[in-house]
């Protein structure tokens, strides 16, 4: 049975051999989801949190005005 190097990952590009170590393959996954899940998640949530408090104060002052 061959052994597999698993703290390597080859990748070639117009035939220049670029290796990427364990570390880096995690750091750029970690990368992808954090940025493209993560981010977008916080920045959705910021906004309905805006967007209720807005809400809530429009109608506090509106039942205000109505007095």
């Amino acid at each position: 049975m061959e052994s597999f190097n698993y703290s390597t990952e080859y990748y070639y590009e117009e035939n220049i051999n670029i290796t990427y170590s364990r570390s880096q393959a995690v750091y750029e996954s970690v990368y992808f989801y954090l940025y493209g899940y993560g981010l977008p998640t916080i920045c959705l949530c910021g906004f309905l949190g805006n967007v209720i408090n807005i809400i809530i104060l429009a109608s506090k002052q509106t039942l205000i005005s109505l007095r």
